[in-house]
């Protein structure tokens, strides 16, 4: 199982992208990814924080889908046919105009939360062109990505279509952490030559 992200965006302006923990051989390893400064505000009054690209690509064998009944999640429907949904994680200073307006068509607020010094952190859904670019990164990140399967796990192997990777590309000035959410699939699993997936539960 991948370990979880954590995305902290402190009011120090200390910020940072880390493992929620380390994994067994990493006890005493750093565990931020990433760490950067709050930039300064432009005169906008909106603050990136941090983006998420959703993969809009299918793996080419998919796993077993396991169905989330949580009621309290709120689903938000797929992109379309040569886009991909993008989350803006965003700071609203005091200032900042937040009617609709001032925003693309493509994008709406989904989630604002007011912060104790009257800024907002706002979460922003971005209906957006799958630019090439963005479909280079995540095939050549995936193509890459090995879910070693061994001899004591593979008999009892499940697995589903949760199983996911992230990649954060590198903090580039002016501009915020992108995590790409990246699907998996069997083109990803290597087995054990003596097991397969034909021999799994």
């Amino acid at each position: 199982m991948l370990r979880s992200l954590k995305v902290s965006l402190h009011k120090s302006g200390d910020w940072r992208i880390a493992w929620i923990e380390p994994s067994p051989h990493e006890r005493n390893k750093d565990r931020n990814i990433r760490r950067w400064r709050r930039p300064a505000d432009t005169g906008s009054g909106i603050i990136g924080g941090v983006a998420v690209v959703i993969d809009p690509l299918l793996p080419k064998e998919p796993f077993t889908n396991k169905a989330i009944l949580n009621p309290d999640i709120k689903w938000l429907p797929p992109a379309l046919y040569g886009r991909a949904l993008v989350l803006h994680v965003l700071i609203a200073t005091k200032k900042a105009d937040l009617d609709s307006g001032r925003f693309k068509p493509t994008q709406r607020i989904i989630a604002r939360l007011k912060k104790a010094n009257g800024e907002f952190a706002l979460l922003l859904v971005e209906d957006a062109t799958f630019t090439a670019e963005m479909k280079q990164k995540i095939v050549g990140l995936r193509s890459d990505i090995r879910i070693h399967l061994g001899k004591a796990k593979s008999p009892n192997a499940r697995v589903f279509d949760q199983t996911r990777m992230f990649s954060i590309s590198d903090v580039v000035p002016n501009h915020v952490p992108t995590i790409f959410d990246m699907s998996l699939g069997w083109e990803n699993v290597v087995f054990d030559e003596k097991w397969g997936p034909s021999q799994l539960p």
